[in-house]
């Protein structure tokens, strides 16, 4: 009975203050908590081996010539500390790794781009008559660049193929500049003779079909 009386008072004091201390105990929690963390390295140091290709050489070149002073005790390296040499090798085998792959990325590349100006020049044997046309004019002009409407379809079809370019900017459009590649002009100059002699044999055919249509 006495606990039947009870209850409620008892019911009633823990409604009323089980709320305050379970938030008085999660606010003490998260204040005193330290989550654990996940440890992730940081990537920032990776900069450092983003060195230019000169420098990677002449680290390679002064860790070995510092090998080569230890090794004939010349310069000891273990004066330096116990670590020194261990240091070296390890900075020698990373600039020496860096530099072979440096080294490699400018062999491909210049491989890449002999084989882009290989697939150019073979397109100069297959040019559309008016395409053959300016090429010829201009090595009859000795003039590398020259001028046309900004939007003519022989010279859009000439850029997309990398024998010509335009230098941009704001100019006339009916007398806008556009350039042979370099690589292409010192090509064209070289068998200029055909280029012309091509250029020559399209307008006689085109002669001649215009006559056949009188």
């Amino acid at each position: 009975m006495i606990h039947t009386l009870l209850s409620p008072y008892v019911n009633g004091c823990m409604g009323t203050y089980q709320r305050p201390i379970f938030l008085v105990g999660r606010h003490f929690y998260e204040r005193t908590h330290v989550p654990r963390m996940t440890p992730v390295p940081d990537s920032g140091w990776l900069q450092a081996l983003n060195l230019p290709l000169r420098v990677t050489i002449g680290v390679a070149l002064a860790c070995s010539t510092l090998l080569v002073l230890d090794s004939r005790s010349v310069l000891l390296l273990g004066t330096f500390g116990s670590l020194t040499r261990p240091l070296v090798i390890v900075a020698l085998v990373v600039a020496a790794a860096l530099s072979i792959t440096g080294i490699g990325a400018i062999v491909v590349k210049h491989i890449q781009r002999k084989l882009e100006r290989a697939a150019v020049l073979e397109r100069l044997e297959h040019l559309a008559p008016f395409e053959l046309r300016l090429l010829a004019d201009a090595i009859k002009e000795k003039r590398q660049s020259f001028y046309t409407y900004v939007h003519s379809p022989h010279v859009a079809t000439l850029m997309a193929k990398g024998i010509v370019h335009s230098p941009g900017g704001t100019h006339n459009q009916d007398h806008y500049p556009f350039t042979i590649n370099d690589f292409v002009w010192k090509y064209l100059l070289e068998r200029k003779d055909d280029f012309i002699y091509r250029d020559e044999t399209n307008k006689k055919s085109e002669a001649e079909v215009r006559r056949r249509l009188r």
